[in-house]
């Protein structure tokens, strides 16, 4: 018997990259506009599957961090659950396309024109900065919060919707910068630490594994 295949660009999602992380309104300096200038900064700071930026990227975003022109900031750091299950059972083709839908899923809840980013610092991680937020009494950090995870798990119940049988789901993480004497770097690892914790604290069996050993785990 041939193995199912599950077509993962059926939810509609699959990113068309050159849509993804264009040139937005942040406050750092883009290289000029130009077809080999373009050309030559997505080979240098975009991942090749995704189309979100890479880990250099996120490296001198951290090194030239301007809180008076991008903060506060919101640091989201995502983990996308099921991808070894996904490969294992599926094949890689298919874990690849997950992860394109993982970045579009993000990608449609935040505010790209407006400046937020998506990097993948791993197989399956995430890194997203949200920036030039409007943090006071009536919108708190923890609302703030809320509203990232609300956003995008409608989008990934939406896709898992489109896709019955793959269970995609994320372990969050977040922190914030606002105050100019905070460190960028540092946020990145306390949103990573929560995140784990996160990972932690909800990991369960995925529906994939109980209809294949029909017990679970």
């Amino acid at each position: 018997m041939s193995e199912k295949k599950f077509d993962f660009s059926r939810a509609g999602l699959t990113p068309d990259i050159a849509d993804i992380n264009k040139p937005n309104e942040s406050g750092y300096d883009q290289p000029l506009v130009s077809e080999q200038a373009d050309k030559l900064y997505d080979e240098m700071y975009k991942d090749d599957l995704t189309g979100a930026y890479n880990s250099k990227f996120l490296k001198k975003r951290i090194k030239e961090f301007n809180f008076d022109k991008e903060g506060p900031l919101c640091v989201a750091f995502i983990d996308a659950n099921n991808l070894k299950q996904v490969n294992d059972n599926f094949g890689h083709y298919e874990g690849n396309e997950l992860l394109k839908n993982v970045v579009n899923i993000i990608s449609n809840s935040i505010r790209i024109s407006k400046g937020d980013q998506i990097f993948r610092v791993g197989g399956d991680e995430f890194v997203v900065l949200l920036s030039k937020l409007n943090i006071s009494e009536d919108n708190t950090q923890d609302k703030i919060t809320e509203v990232i995870k609300e956003k995008i798990n409608n989008d990934k119940d939406i896709f898992n919707n489109e896709n019955p049988g793959i269970n995609v789901d994320f372990a969050m993480g977040f922190s914030f910068v606002d105050d100019k004497n905070e460190n960028l770097e540092e946020a990145i690892k306390i949103a990573d630490e929560k995140m784990y914790q996160n990972k932690v604290e909800t990991k369960q069996p995925t529906n994939l594994l109980d209809l294949i050993d029909g017990d679970g785990i």
